[in-house]
């Protein structure tokens, strides 16, 4: 590994382990190898490399008749098409205004990247379209939670759009874990996510969980 992005994961990694310092947290051994062969297989990128938007969240988009257009191109760069396409399962983490969809809303906004994405690539199938997905789902969640908010969320809680850092930190480490129980991949990972978890709800009492968007707040919601 030896280009920009490549160091940026670097410097990820030395954040994550300054917080498992801070937390006193003993990483599981293959923790680091598990995250480096994430960051190998997605700089490989399957040969799956699209132009990024960078930011897709709800607020960077404008609809035109009967369709959906981006807006704000200022981080889009070309890259692994897995890194925008988490963002409805790891729930928008560049954006202020992140609430919880429920879980059809998110299986409905996966599965029509799917079908876009398969259009344009041979050979997706099951297995290594969700590995794509947790991959990139999982450096979200731990690259925001080390470079973006640590260690100034140990000592403070801030609003950020709709929800505190605290809540988005706990919540997309929690989606995190329930597509690894799913899938059984990286159990290093799992093990390191949720000893942080751990340690951070006992530091943190009384952080609500991430609500509902105010758009799906109907009786009929379900959360993901």
């Amino acid at each position: 590994m030896s280009g920009p992005d490549e160091r940026a994961e670097a410097q990820r990694d030395a954040a994550i382990a300054d917080t498992f310092s801070r937390l006193s947290i003993d990483p599981p051994r293959t923790f680091f190898d598990e995250m480096i062969d994430i960051t190998r297989r997605s700089f490989a990128a399957y040969d799956i490399d699209a132009l990024l938007h960078g930011d897709p969240c709800p607020d960077n988009c404008h609809w035109v008749g009967d369709r959906v257009h981006l807006l704000d191109f200022e981080h889009s760069r070309f890259g692994n098409a897995f890194f925008d396409g988490c963002y409805p399962r790891i729930h928008f983490p560049t954006c202020w205004c992140v609430g919880r969809l429920p879980a059809d809303v998110v299986d409905d906004a996966v599965n029509a990247w799917r079908g876009e994405l398969i259009r344009g690539v041979a050979g997706i199938d099951d297995e290594r379209f969700e590995r794509g997905l947790a991959d990139a789902s999982i450096r979200w969640a731990w690259s925001t939670y080390a470079l973006w908010h640590m260690p100034s969320a140990l000592e403070k809680d801030r609003e950020w759009g709709l929800v505190t850092v605290r809540q988005r930190i706990l919540f997309r480490f929690d989606l995190v874990l329930a597509m690894l129980a799913r899938s059984g991949w990286y159990p290093a990972i799992v093990e390191a996510t949720q000893r942080t978890v751990d340690a951070l709800s006992a530091r943190w009492t009384g952080v609500p969980e991430m609500p509902v968007y105010p758009a799906f707040r109907t009786p009929h919601a379900t959360s993901s």
